[in-house]
């Protein structure tokens, strides 16, 4: 039995390994040069980088994680944020730490005051729309404060990053001769697989791109600018909380943090690699699109997609088949989800 499975991030490359156990052939068809989506990773100035923004894999599903650790062992790592804010540099999210630095009494910090402290600016800078716009999917994705001194980003049971590389991890997935990959492939060109028999087509480009239509669901996009540097930051992310004129990146990260990302042939200890985010509306032909923008009229517009007749089987999956901000694991569940419905 045949499927096609138009991308090959990790939602398209999870369906395709857990498919191909289970006897289907899978062609992969992949826009860009390189598999594993906006995880792929590259070498800038001799570092290893995340080329589309830092990734690390958490989640309490031990399902998803337990998958994702078949083709790769993963190191443990516990993410760590700060955020520069107008009133100095404070661990996020708010908690204790964060009141102490501050030296503000932790019973008397109210919701308003964080969200002006360290969510409005960030946000709307993130998002390009002002902070009372955005539906609570977006704005409540990070606790406003933590009544401990807890300074993880993620609280979840598993956390990691795999150990030499998502690169390697994604060559794992696709290490099965039921899996045949097609790279730098024009948008359309699935299509020709239509002429042999398949089951099921599995979709995670975006909706707009399957109907061939000029893209009209908005997402944004972000401009990131490699570095190196001399020294290293004082905390793997820090997010920029304060007005666009002050500062106009979202966030900048430091990869030393990360796996060896070090230059090799820096001779100081101290060196690394960062980059700094700008985040804007995706405008066209070349921008890559990050985040959906699930509401207001871009809901009603998905809304129009997902009730047409796409006129094969079609699984839409992923943030961009399913218009969602859906994190890594997320989007191994909802894979697995959807395989098991095929085979079943």
């Amino acid at each position: 039995m045949r499927v096609i499975i138009v991308g090959a991030g990790i939602t398209g490359l999870t369906c395709a390994r857990i498919l191909a156990e289970n006897g289907y052939t899978c062609e992969v068809y992949e826009q860009r040069d390189h598999i594993g989506g906006n995880c792929y990773e590259l070498k800038v100035y001799g570092a290893n980088v995340h080329r589309y923004g830092p990734h690390i894999f958490h989640t309490n599903d031990a399902d998803a994680w337990s998958f994702v650790n078949q083709f790769s062992p993963f190191t443990t790592y516990v993410h760590k944020v700060s955020a520069k804010t107008t009133m100095g540099m404070i661990p996020i999210p708010f908690n204790l730490v964060s009141a102490e630095k501050l030296h503000l009494d932790p019973n008397g910090v109210h919701a308003d005051f964080i969200v002006d402290l360290l969510f409005r600016d960030y946000s709307e800078k993130m998002w390009g729309c002002a902070f009372e716009d955005l539906p609570p999917a977006v704005t409540s994705r990070v606790p406003k404060i933590r009544l401990n001194t807890d300074c993880r980003y993620f609280t979840d049971e598993y956390q990691g990053i795999p150990t030499f590389g998502y690169n390697t991890l994604f060559m794992g997935m696709v290490d099965h001769p039921n899996i045949h990959l097609h790279l730098n492939m024009l948008p359309q060109s699935w299509r020709r697989e239509l002429d042999y028999d398949f089951k099921v087509i599995i979709y995670t480009g975006s909706i707009d791109d399957y109907y061939g239509e000029p893209a009209t669901l908005p997402y944004q996009t972000l401009d990131i600018v490699f570095h190196p540097l001399g020294h290293r930051l004082p905390a793997p992310v820090i997010n920029y909380c304060i007005p666009m004129e002050e500062e106009a990146a979202t966030r900048i990260t430091d990869y030393r943090y990360f796996r060896d990302s070090r230059p090799p042939l820096e001779t100081n200890e101290d060196s690394t690699v960062i980059s700094k985010e700008y985040s804007r509306r995706c405008t066209g032909v070349g921008d890559v699109p990050y985040y959906p923008l699930p509401f207001n009229d871009a809901k009603e517009l998905y809304a129009m997609y997902e009730s047409r007749d796409p006129g094969f089987n079609v699984k839409f999956c992923g943030r961009l088949g399913c218009y969602q901000y859906l994190n890594m694991d997320q989007a191994v569940r909802q894979a697995m989800d959807v395989c098991a419905d095929i085979i079943g």
